[in-house]
């Protein structure tokens, strides 16, 4: 279910994984293809934000990761 926000707390370590909490992209101008890439900038209550470097896989490759 969408959430607006996630509470953490100082200290707190989140792991956003397929099946729990994870990051969806929404109303994209396109669609993304495996291997294409794009920076995810996710913004915090206190005025800072972190910035990552994400990698599109494919359904198949995201189904057997970790494995």
């Amino acid at each position: 279910r969408p959430l607006e926000s996630l509470a953490i707390a100082p200290g707190e370590r989140v792991i956003l994984a397929p099946g729990g909490a994870h990051l969806m992209l929404m109303d994209l101008k396109g669609p993304i293809n495996a291997g294409e890439s794009a920076t995810i900038t996710i913004s915090f209550s206190d005025g800072s934000s972190v910035s990552a470097e994400a990698v599109a896989k494919s359904p198949t490759e995201a189904a057997h990761e970790g494995h």
